[in-house]
């Protein structure tokens, strides 16, 4: 019961250190959809798409590893100083690459304006994986507090930061400048807690930290490939700068169906490695199973959600961007098996299955592409959709049936029914209680409360569940 409660507890503070992404990612969307227009947002939205491949990409190589290796070290210290190096130079030698490739970028996309947006943007890289490096050994090191200190300041001085140098008549720039000071501050709040020096001598061979990251670095590339493929592809298959504007907002939406992702996996990763270091098998299936299950009680907030899309997209955004509400739609379910796909991922990265998740993530960008290639044609954004919530969903059920191949566990399919029936439920019920204007902020909380007396009563919530509850809310008092 222990291990549950701190998977629990530290899953919740860096998931509602993460879930400041909802107020102020919402805020932030909406004020640069209005500032810069369609033709503005699709310009930044394709900018950050592709740093975001190499940010999050690189950090993905080293993250897991780190916090694997960190969470059964004891001296974490000189793991640290490694990884650091190693992240911080990867960061360098990308932003250097993508600053020369830039004018290739924007001629291959069709739009030359990309280029000094692609380059300013460029110098964000080595600053996000300096950040990220201490984020993962915070991690590693159990101090989940204190990540989620970081990741919350990063979150609201973004905002701020965005809004002050776009007003301020910067425009797309501002927001990149914006984007870039944010993750400056995050470093500094990693730098009050942990200061792992990049000069101290270590003596932890970089070769062991190579054979995890190596198949993870396969995996991270094809999965980050993979995340923002269906906005590059329907760019490149003929989408004018305001089609990829729209898309990208159905896009940015689906992604606050994730918001537990950057928590839970990273947090369960720590878990069952030290779990494992201590020979503790039995709790480790227990683990595995009840996060897998965790994945599947996201889907009837995300029918809550698609039930509201319509109005949800007409509030924030205005008419203009309607066309975006089906797409968010699908591309919310796809976020789903994107979050499964990271917790089976974290699962067998800590049982010592590397190489699994390599073998699992690499062919999904070619199965995306020849679904572009044969949907976005005549489909055009729907076909980018559709191909990227089955393509998303192939790869949670692959995940799946390798932690069942490791562990002999499966999600309780008594919960994959009742979380899916409720789902369907809530969708409808919130698709036809009609609510106008800014009613809606009232309705989205009472529909999700509503779901949560359906899992109720459902007997969803079990006694276990009710019980780790009160032991956690024991803690936090």
């Amino acid at each position: 019961m222990t291990r549950k409660v701190r998977l629990l507890s530290g899953t919740t503070l860096i998931t509602l250190a993460e879930a400041l992404l909802l107020p102020t990612g919402f805020l932030t969307l909406t004020f640069l959809t209005r500032q810069l227009g369609t033709d503005g947002y699709g310009l930044f939205a394709l900018s950050a798409t592709l740093v975001i491949w190499i940010e999050w990409g690189l950090n993905s190589v080293f993250s897991r590893t780190t916090i694997k290796f960190v969470s059964q070290a004891k001296a974490p210290e000189t793991i640290a100083t490694v990884v650091l190096r190693a992240q911080l130079g990867c960061g360098v030698l990308a932003a250097m690459a993508l600053i020369l490739a830039a004018p290739a970028i924007a001629s291959l996309l069709h739009e030359e304006a990309l280029t000094p947006l692609l380059r300013l943007f460029a110098l964000e890289i080595p600053l996000v994986n300096l950040a990220q490096a201490h984020q993962n050994i915070l991690t590693g090191m159990g101090k989940f507090g204190a990540r989620a200190a970081a990741t919350a300041v990063r979150w609201i001085a973004r905002l701020g930061l965005i809004v002050a140098l776009v007003s301020l008549g910067l425009s797309i720039a501002g927001a990149i400048l914006g984007s870039l000071a944010a993750m400056l501050a995050d470093l500094l709040v990693c730098r009050c807690y942990i200061r792992p020096s990049l000069w101290q001598r270590s003596h932890f061979p970089l070769r062991a930290l190579a054979g995890y990251a190596l198949p993870l670095f396969m995996a991270a590339i094809a999965l980050r490939v993979y995340a923002k493929l269906d906005l590059i592809a329907f760019k490149a298959l003929g989408a004018t700068a305001e089609q990829a504007g729209i898309y990208a907002v159905a896009q940015n939406l689906a992604l606050f169906g994730g918001v537990m992702s950057p928590a839970l996996a990273p947090v369960l990763i720590a878990t069952v490695s030290e779990l494992l270091s201590q020979g503790q098998v039995v709790n480790v299936k227990i683990l595995s199973q009840a996060a897998m299950r965790v994945v599947w009680l996201h889907v009837p907030f995300a029918g809550v959600l698609i039930g509201a899309a319509s109005e949800l997209v007409r509030l924030l955004f205005g008419e203009p961007f309607l066309p975006a509400a089906p797409l968010f739609s699908l591309l919310l379910l796809a976020t789903i098996g994107t979050v499964m796909m990271a917790v089976t991922s974290a699962v067998l990265v800590a049982s010592d299955r590397p190489r699994w998740t390599a073998i699992l993530a690499v062919p999904l960008p070619g199965i995306a592409i020849v679904g572009h290639g044969l949907l976005v044609p005549s489909l055009g954004a729907l076909g980018a959709a559709v191909t990227t919530v089955g393509v998303s969903w192939l790869g949670a059920i692959a995940g799946m049936v390798a932690v069942y191949l490791r562990w002999k566990v499966l999600p309780p399919w008594r919960s994959v029914v009742r979380c899916c029936g409720t789902g369907v439920l809530g969708a409808l019920l919130t698709h036809y209680w009609a609510t106008p204007g800014l009613w809606l902020w009232l309705k989205l909380p009472v529909m999700a409360v509503g779901m949560v007396v359906l899992l109720w009563v459902s007997n969803e919530v079990s006694l276990e569940d009710k019980a780790l509850l009160k032991q956690l809310i024991g803690r936090s008092h």
